[in-house]
């Protein structure tokens, strides 16, 4: 019977990792921490491309909009983060929520539905993005990116910059002064963010260790 012991740590914190290491855990993702100084940020230099988007039957919304346009708005926005989170470098593998329990999640008062964002395939009425934004506890300057994605028969068009830049847009419009997100290394939002203005702070550092009895 083999058991697998998790551990997660900061690159920054200089005893942690060699504490891991010495009781025989290996590292197995790296997860850079970035941030955004909203206050300085210029979206002109990416407006082409929103706009090229846009001219391409692409059209992002926020969930309120989409609530009010499709009553199977759940369903849509569930299957949409199930086909992205696929696609999410992990050291472990997901569990897929019932599609009740998203709909309660997404419908609770505490939810920031105006800061999640959707790209919408006018033609089809496909959603096909997602990229969303909410204030962080404790200091309402701080916000937390959430998933952003867009399914891979719509990728390689600029979508997840449209969203991107929505989802700053509104950020900056509701008071955050710095946003904060995390992606593994090898993922392309990393590069994404990074050419937004995205700038490294530290590392997760996730790491595994096996237990045979």
């Amino acid at each position: 019977m083999v058991r697998l012991l998790t551990a997660t740590a900061r690159d920054d914190h200089a005893f942690a990792v060699p504490f891991l290491e010495r009781r025989g855990f290996q590292r197995t993702i790296r997860e850079p921490e970035s941030r955004l100084d909203v206050t300085n940020f210029d979206p002109t230099p990416f407006r082409a491309v929103a706009d090229r988007t846009a001219a391409e039957g692409i059209s992002i919304m926020s969930l309120a909009e989409l609530r009010e346009r499709s009553p199977d708005w759940a369903r849509h926005c569930w299957e949409l983060e199930w086909a992205l989170i696929q696609d999410i470098p992990s050291s472990e593998p997901f569990a897929r929520e019932p599609v009740e329990a998203f709909a309660e999640r997404l419908n609770d008062p505490s939810f920031c539905i105006d800061g999640y964002f959707l790209a919408v395939d006018t033609a089809s009425s496909m959603v096909v993005g997602v990229s969303t934004v909410d204030v962080s506890d404790g200091d309402p300057r701080v916000w937390g990116c959430g998933l952003t994605g867009v399914l891979r028969s719509h990728r390689r068009r600029g979508i997840a910059l449209a969203l991107k830049l929505r989802a700053i847009a509104y950020a900056a419009a509701h008071g955050a002064s710095i946003l904060v997100t995390d992606n593994e290394e090898n993922n392309p939002m990393y590069t994404l963010n990074q050419r937004l203005g995205f700038r490294y702070a530290w590392s997760w550092l996730g790491f595994e260790r096996q237990l045979r009895s």
